[in-house]
């Protein structure tokens, strides 16, 4: 991004758009939904199980992090994805996601593995225990 700083302002500026909009479960529970389709924002909050109005805002967080698009018909509002990238962006976050959750169950039996041998060492002590994060 070299060059004119006001323009690598803008782009850091809309990356966090992004990394806002994407950094609630509900709201990315909504773009997996508008990825089989365009919908109603009725029809999003019965299927996401969220009220009209808070449904009605997390869209309008998306929207403004330039991940959905919008069309007017009669009072109907529908959205729909920005483009093909923002549905190949949840897809990988899902399987980034799976993929730490699987790591994290390893983890976490070779940690109750490690420390039931370390216990025995120890007294039984409770030194040993990390906090979780």
């Amino acid at each position: 991004m070299s060059g004119d700083p006001h323009r690598k302002t803008r782009v850091l500026e809309q990356i966090a758009r992004v990394g806002k909009a994407l950094g609630n479960a509900k709201r990315l529970e909504l773009l997996d939904l508008l990825a089989h389709g365009e919908s109603c924002v009725d029809a999003l909050a019965s299927s996401a199980g969220l009220g009209v109005g808070n449904t009605s805002a997390h869209l309008q967080i998306l929207k403004s992090g330039g991940l959905v698009t919008t069309r007017r018909e009669g009072t109907r509002v529908y959205y729909r994805l920005a483009d093909q990238g923002v549905a190949d962006v949840c897809a990988l976050l899902r399987q980034m996601a799976a993929a730490h959750l699987a790591g994290m169950a390893g983890t976490a039996a070779t940690t109750v593995a490690y420390r039931g041998q370390g216990s025995e060492e120890t007294g039984g002590g409770d030194q040993d225990r990390r906090p979780s994060p």
